[in-house]
């Protein structure tokens, strides 16, 4: 990953959770329209739970490997609970 690189929310919606999970480093899981969550590890957040966000708004920015404990920035989006391919 690039040191420093913006992470950007993919759509509107409100942060559910900001914060460090063991194994995962900083953690970052956004809630948005028809009950998509998107979910960002491996970064350094600047956005707080229940933080109103825009699509492309800056969240954080990507850190170093002390930062990223799965070996980089993550993403996933989810669908109901269940992971999705983004399209």
């Amino acid at each position: 990953a690039v040191l420093n690189a913006d992470v950007r929310a993919v759509a509107d919606g409100v942060v559910l959770y900001s914060g460090r999970l063991t194994g995962f480093g900083e953690v970052v899981v956004i809630a948005h329209k028809a009950h998509y969550l998107s979910v960002y590890s491996g970064i350094l957040s600047n956005v707080s739970k229940n933080q109103a966000v825009s699509a492309g708004q800056r969240i954080g920015s990507s850190g170093d490997k002390s930062d990223q404990p799965m070996g980089g920035l993550y993403f996933e989006l989810r669908h109901l609970g269940v992971p999705v391919k983004p399209r």
